[in-house]
């Protein structure tokens, strides 16, 4: 960006506007150039009213990106038709990257997450998350990649079979180049594997981690059992970066990161709906096994949950993980499914609600409601129950019905029907 001399900058309306509260909002940006001057960073209403602005001295130079940090603090509310303004003068070429400002996040975490949304989950009183899902199943670096609502791909691109992209989910927002996922949406990957992490641990939940198992989901290609070990060796890592105590290659990195505790893991699942897209035969052959073995071995103490109910044979103990979107009628009908399954391979429902495409109503809710009680009922055999998705927003969505709806103003985030229920039922 250049200028000759008079007042240039950036603009940037947020995520379909930018809430303002007389709250602490922290950010940051990067700048490459040489400029001797200093920054405006300011919130603005659309009609360009300055709410809140600090001057931001520039330490840039010519041959290194630096990153200038700042705090704005308006003194009042001003609703969500705000923009967030970055600009200098004088003239000077430059560039700049990663831009970011945060208002209070839960635990005041770094790079954290919106107080409402969270104190909602809070209020559930929640005892697992559950993520991988489709998202363990896209293409990922550098082709489309599939979000459900949890952490993105741990695989690259298959054609060079290189596998360990979780890593890349990881450390400073810089270090992250994200990617395009398939619904049409950049994913920054700012919510990644260690974001997860904090979220259990804030929340008091037991992670469930799902690995990716060699399944594309939606090209349908399945990786080879010859050449299927570098994603054994990935999925490894990643449990290592999460569990592995400071002494351990991974654990020493998460521990750089400023994570010297490992993060305990029970619940590891391997893949995601794998008995779609012609996937069964190639998981019960050689699939399931090629994670599981080093899995149980490594972790003996874990509980390995295969990614469908159609396993036929799983090994002994392994748990199976069971999906359900379905309309009313079906949910309520299905109130005594689990008692005919065993108690040797317990059965963790990993996703259900009320049929897709339609919006949360009280009869879906009721629906819901009896099929829970037919899973608690059967506490020796069903691990647990967690409802999918959780969130959308109300602006741009593509799924529905979902936990809880939001968008940028926090008074306008609404509680379902079976979030109500839900909370009625704990």
């Amino acid at each position: 960006m250049s200028g000759s001399g008079a007042e240039v900058g950036i603009s940037n309306p947020g995520w379909w506007g930018i809430e303002v509260k007389p709250q602490i909002y922290t950010g940051s940006f990067y700048v490459l150039g040489e400029y001797s001057g200093s920054f405006t960073a300011a919130l603005r209403s659309a009609a360009g009213n300055v709410l809140a602005s600090v001057k931001v001295p520039s330490q840039s130079i010519a041959s290194k990106w630096v990153k200038h940090d700042f705090v704005l603090n308006p003194t009042q509310a001003a609703g969500v038709k705000n923009v967030f303004t970055l600009t200098y003068s004088g003239g000077a070429t430059l560039d700049f990257n990663a831009i970011s400002l945060f208002p209070p996040t839960w635990n005041n975490r770094t790079n954290g997450l919106r107080i409402d949304l969270m104190q909602a989950l809070k209020d559930l009183n929640p005892t697992f998350l559950r993520w991988g899902g489709n998202n363990i199943e896209g293409g990922g670096y550098g082709r489309e990649c599939k979000f459900f609502y949890s952490l993105g791909c741990f695989v690259t691109d298959v054609d060079t079979n290189v596998a360990g992209a979780w890593d890349k989910t990881i450390g400073d927002i810089t270090q992250r180049p994200g990617r395009l996922g398939a619904w049409g949406y950049w994913n920054e990957d700012g919510l990644g594997l260690v974001e997860y992490l904090l979220w259990c641990k804030d929340l008091g939940m037991e992670p469930v981690l799902g690995v990716f198992a060699g399944l594309h989901l939606h090209n349908n290609n399945i990786i080879a059992e010859k050449d299927l070990q570098p994603f054994v060796v990935s999925a490894m890592n990643m449990l290592e970066f999460c569990m592995g105590d400071a002494s351990t290659t991974y654990g020493q990195k998460r521990a750089a990161l400023g994570y010297p505790e490992p993060f305990p893991i029970t619940y590891i699942e391997i893949g995601n709906e794998d008995n779609l897209s012609g996937g069964m035969v190639s998981y019960q052959a050689y699939r399931f096994n090629a994670f599981y073995k080093p899995i149980i071995q490594k972790y003996p103490n874990a509980v390995v949950i295969a990614s469908t109910t159609s396993f036929s044979k799983p090994p002994d103990n392994v748990a199976s993980d069971y999906h359900q979107y379905a309309d009313a009628n079906t949910l309520a009908s299905q109130f005594d499914i689990f008692d005919r399954y065993t108690t040797q391979h317990q059965t963790l429902v990993g996703e259900y609600s009320m049929q897709r495409g339609t919006y949360p109503n009280w009869i879906g809710a009721v629906a819901e409601a009896i099929f829970q009680l037919g899973a608690e009922k059967n506490g020796d055999k069903v691990i647990g129950l967690s409802y999918a998705p959780l969130f959308m927003n109300t602006n741009n969505y593509h799924w529905t019905p979902d936990l809880i709806a939001f968008n940028a103003d926090s008074n306008q985030t609404t509680l379902s029907t079976s979030y109500r229920q839900i909370k009625a039922s704990t």
